[in-house]
């Protein structure tokens, strides 16, 4: 019967060390400001016990104005003011009775769209235009939650 041989020190110690850089890449990548939530309601009931705003973000896949405003969404300058907010989007890709629901309630209709609630579920703003700038954008996103 053949038996592995044990791992030297060395390999252990090799391993020890991929196993840190791993652990450590992993942790590094996660984006810690982030507070993504399923539900707006979810979202919302975080905001109210922790001071916070949700932003509520309407588009789909099929839509070429929510990508473009997605894209912008990603931009590096506006990742400090989104840090601070509860963030949800709502996936109208679909048109499902629940998200025509949720267009209702929010009285969306067309998209994109991004909301700003406070903690309590009141809207403080509205953002429509796809081609605003990301300045503009920042601005405006900061001056809803003052």
């Amino acid at each position: 019967m053949l038996h592995a041989p044990k791992p030297t020190p060395i390999i252990r110690q090799l391993f020890l060390i991929a196993l840190i850089f791993v652990a450590t890449l992993s942790l590094a990548t996660c984006d810690k400001g982030s507070h993504h939530f399923d539900t707006i309601e979810h979202a919302v009931a975080d905001a109210g016990q922790h001071n916070r705003h949700v932003l509520v973000e309407f588009q789909a896949d099929w839509c070429s104005s929510c990508r473009k405003l997605r894209q912008k969404l990603q931009s590096p300058s506006l990742q400090p003011t989104l840090a601070t907010f509860n963030r949800v989007m709502v996936d109208c890709t679909e048109s499902t009775d629940a998200t025509a629901a949720k267009m209702a309630q929010y009285n969306v209709e067309d998209l994109p769209v991004l909301l700003i609630l406070d903690g309590e579920g009141r809207e403080r703003a509205r953002i429509i235009d796809e081609n605003i700038d990301l300045k503009v954008l920042n601005d405006r996103l900061k001056n809803a939650v003052k």
